[in-house]
């Protein structure tokens, strides 16, 4: 028997814990392999500032599991916490939404257009991207601003509608709310440059950041976490510092992209090629089958099962 278990692992929050503690410690008895995918970061964190009976049963039974599947390198770090003994790394990968390799358009005469996507609140960045970007409004007040996604609590409309009107930015920034499909590519094919300033604590593998790359976008990201795992050493765009601060760190990356406009698209063309070389993906199968066949099934066993899953 084999199991192959992919779920969000991972995370500080406790609701996160209670299920892992709960269902781990019956499929590693019934599984003759348990492989836990690590979709979010944090319990390192946790592990290192609380030492409760929920975070000693959480290694208790992570102790069990036989390989962690992380998609940074950042990220090997919660695993080795719980005490998991050989972790490998696999990049989430995403289909090609756009095999035509189209490029936003980085025409001098348009208005600088900066996007994020994502969850909207404080840990995303959003009220600190807002407010770095109404001080960069000062001296370029051509820019706009794009924010496609939903709020979180606490933070929510009548709050960012305050920052607007704070920061002075109410005619330059766009919220579409969440978007998908020719929606979401046509707003940021319509956009020039991708803001990605999450300080997000559970911050392992920034998807948006794949997304940004396969739409030929300039990023400009967070230092922070995996951040920089994802978007490579030597990708298109700046990573900005978020210590001692946040909001200076991302008017610093905005300043920093401006200065260098006239490379947006060598930038955006140079993020494309990361996004082909590294996470295109051929189907889920396709990215993770080869790489547990490799490592745990026989040979005689793996026919049958690539034939189901493709099935699927």
């Amino acid at each position: 028997r084999f199991y192959l278990l992919k779920y969000p692992a991972g995370g500080p929050q406790s609701v996160r814990m209670i299920p892992e503690i709960l269902l781990l410690p019956v499929l590693t008895r019934l599984a003759e392999r348990t492989i836990v995918n690590f979709h979010a970061a944090g319990i390192a964190d946790r592990l290192e500032a609380t030492s409760g009976w929920l975070e000693r049963l959480l290694v208790a039974v992570y102790r069990r599991v036989d390989v962690a599947v992380v998609m940074t390198d950042f990220n090997r770090r919660d695993p080795q916490a719980l005490g998991i003994r050989s972790t490998v790394i696999i990049p989430h990968r995403i289909r090609d939404a756009n095999p035509e390799r189209r490029l936003p358009d980085f025409s001098p005469s348009l208005p600088p257009r900066f996007v994020y996507m994502g969850h909207l609140y404080d840990q995303k960045g959003t009220p600190q991207l807002i407010e770095a970007f109404g001080r960069l409004r000062a001296d370029f007040p051509e820019a706009r601003l794009c924010l496609i996604g939903d709020f979180i609590n606490p933070y929510g409309p009548d709050r960012f509608q305050a920052d607007l009107q704070r920061w002075r930015v109410q005619d330059a920034v766009e919220w579409t709310g969440s978007l998908s499909g020719t929606a979401k590519a046509t707003q940021l094919f319509g956009c020039n440059c991708f803001v990605f300033p999450s300080v997000a604590p559970y911050e392992s593998f920034g998807l948006v950041l794949v997304e940004a790359m396969m739409h030929g976008l300039p990023i400009l990201v967070s230092d922070w976490r995996g951040n920089k795992d994802v978007v490579g050493a030597d990708f298109g765009g700046v990573a900005f510092p978020v210590s001692p601060s946040v909001v200076d760190g991302i008017e610093f990356g905005l300043r920093s992209a401006m200065k260098e406009r006239d490379r947006w698209e060598a930038w955006g063309r140079k993020n494309r090629e990361v996004y082909e070389r590294n996470f295109r993906s051929a189907g889920e199968c396709e990215d993770y089958l080869p790489w547990v066949k490799r490592r745990f099934m026989p040979e005689e066993f793996t026919e049958p099962i690539q034939r189901r899953t493709k099935s699927l």
